[in-house]
């Protein structure tokens, strides 16, 4: 799973570096290379974009994704996903944030590969949660926001332990901040999003 806001209102923390027509093209190229880079996954069955854009969607729909439209805040919206994905029988998701430029299919593979019911990959500040793995565990409460790694790993003992910690640095960077797209920038320019 996938959430992402509508292109025109992401990456507002970027508006002293970019103006709202480039910010919107960022948001395109984030979201293509994630998506691009989970489909190369043999272990990945679907992929579910989560967003009340109706652009969104019609973009997930024309690449062979499926499109959860909800106006409900983040951590709802991906509970929202996360309940019909169990009702569906799906009972191993993972959730991924849509701003991880250097994502790999092998960084994915790697995370996928814990035999672990919760896997929890924190970024590089170990603040945030940049990927949540989640196996046979219905009940957990999703806390992303300011500081969620904690909260997560919290929610996580609660679940009764089987948790791992997934450091990895094609994961770690998310791309918030005018230093972090300066970084971006120096290391890779990334691929252009798919037409839209």
């Amino acid at each position: 799973m996938i959430p992402i806001k509508h292109p025109t209102r992401g990456k507002s923390r970027l508006a002293s570096v970019l103006s709202e027509s480039e910010r919107k093209q960022l948001v395109w190229k984030l979201l293509d290379h994630v998506v691009s880079a989970v489909q190369e996954v043999p272990q990945v069955d679907e992929i579910f974009l989560i967003s009340d854009s109706d652009v969104i969607g019609h973009w997930a729909i024309s690449n062979q994704i499926r499109w959860l439209k909800t106006p409900a805040p983040l951590n709802e919206a991906i509970q929202i996903g996360y309940s019909l994905a169990h009702e569906a029988g799906i009972d191993r998701v993972l959730v991924l944030p849509a701003d991880l430029p250097f994502l790999t299919a092998q960084a994915v593979i790697d995370l996928l590969s814990h035999p672990h019911k919760i896997v929890i990959a924190p970024d590089r500040f170990n603040e945030g949660t940049n990927a949540l793995l989640l196996q046979g565990t219905p009940s957990f409460v999703f806390q992303f926001g300011l500081y969620s790694f904690k909260r997560h790993h919290r929610e996580a003992l609660k679940m009764g332990g089987h948790t791992a910690i997934f450091n990895h640095p094609a994961v770690a960077f998310d791309l918030d901040w005018p230093e972090d797209l300066a970084r971006w920038r120096q290391s890779a320019p990334g691929m252009p999003p798919r037409s839209i």
